[in-house]
């Protein structure tokens, strides 16, 4: 005689990420306003009705994802971070590699925030993880002898380069060729960021 097997039981902790990270996966296939909450729960394999539960709105689920990819981003970071400095691996001041890592997740958070912010959503909610992403560049900086100053204004410059290339840029009529001109001399002006701190003060 055959049994029925009983459903498997997640905590809610489990569950909420495992709605979090079907919600990440999908923002790769498709927009964010055609992702369904039954699309969703379908891939985790739970009823929908536990995204109301858990998170209430179907904007309040992807406010969650926006706090989620920040999080990943962060940890994804600092994980190599520490790996460099515990193996001794030895950099250029301005290599780029660190931003490459953070790109893939910076860009699907903006996506999340654009839809977000599209929705009603207040831009200060996501002021406090962003700050965090800026003082790990700013930290990253300071790390390799920039002044604390310098290096708070040129990590927030390269976090809004990132952002204005994906969303601003064509609102400018700005081409590829004008955005690396200022990707550019934003390079310069990290290698010469102790000149730099010295005419303005800082």
């Amino acid at each position: 005689m055959s049994t029925i097997p009983k459903p498997i039981r997640y905590s809610r902790a489990q569950a909420t990420q495992m709605f979090l990270d079907a919600s990440i996966e999908l923002i790769d296939t498709k927009p964010i306003p055609d992702i369904t909450v039954q699309e969703i729960a379908t891939m985790v394999g739970l009823n929908h009705g536990y995204v109301h539960r858990y998170f209430g709105t179907r904007v309040d689920l992807f406010t969650a994802v926006a706090d989620e990819l920040a999080r990943l981003l962060l940890d994804s970071v600092s994980a190599e971070q520490e790996r460099r400095t515990n193996a001794g691996d030895q950099r250029e001041p301005f290599d780029q590699s660190l931003i490459a890592l953070a790109r893939p997740l910076a860009l699907k958070r903006l996506h999340v925030i654009q839809y977000l912010l599209a929705a009603g959503v207040d831009p200060a909610r996501f002021g406090e993880e962003s700050r965090a992403i800026i003082e790990l560049g700013t930290q990253q900086l300071i790390s390799i002898g920039m002044s604390p100053r310098m290096a708070t204004a040129q990590a927030i410059k390269t976090n809004v380069l990132l952002w204005a290339r994906e969303a601003l840029t064509p609102s400018f009529g700005l081409n590829d060729a004008e955005v690396d001109d200022v990707a550019a001399l934003t390079l310069i002006e990290l290698a010469n960021a102790d000149a730099l701190s010295k005419q303005l003060g800082w």
